[in-house]
């Protein structure tokens, strides 16, 4: 694994968790698009059993996405921490910096250039500057 791709972690895990939130809000859409049954007295009775197997199918999905966002989530907060400790021991403060705002904050590289108030060109170098140093300290490709 390369310095680069350790610290994507953090992007990765986030891209990771928004998914499963879109899954569970497409799964409680679902659940509440399930319309109650209508019609003779026998026709109600079978509706709304395979309804309510629907709904308990969606229920436990819905359940199920919900750990493992937690549990995503509780991966995210301890990639976060660990990597952000890793970063603060970068001895240059421009290779802090960019670490920390492009893999902590995951910033574009144009608003990294903004904050910085250097050429797009030139943080991209101190940037590969950066995982150099970074990959020294850590020992991270090896």
């Amino acid at each position: 694994m390369t310095a680069k791709e350790y610290l994507q972690q953090i992007y990765i895990t986030t891209k990771k968790i928004e998914r499963l939130e879109q899954s569970r809000e497409q799964l409680r859409a679902d659940l509440y698009s399930i319309e109650s049954p209508s019609g003779s007295m026998s026709s109600t009775v079978v509706s709304s059993s395979v309804s309510g197997d629907k709904m308990e199918k969606l229920i436990a999905k819905a359940d199920c996405i919900e750990r493992d966002i937690v549990k995503e989530l509780d991966r995210l907060i301890k990639k976060r921490d660990k990597i952000t400790r890793q970063i603060e021991k970068v001895p240059d403060e421009r290779y802090r910096t960019i670490l920390y705002q492009r893999y902590v904050q995951c910033l574009k590289w144009e608003r990294i250039a903004d904050n910085l108030n250097h050429d797009l060109r030139y943080v991209y170098r101190l940037h590969g500057d950066a995982l150099q140093v970074f990959d020294k300290l850590f020992d991270i490709s090896h």
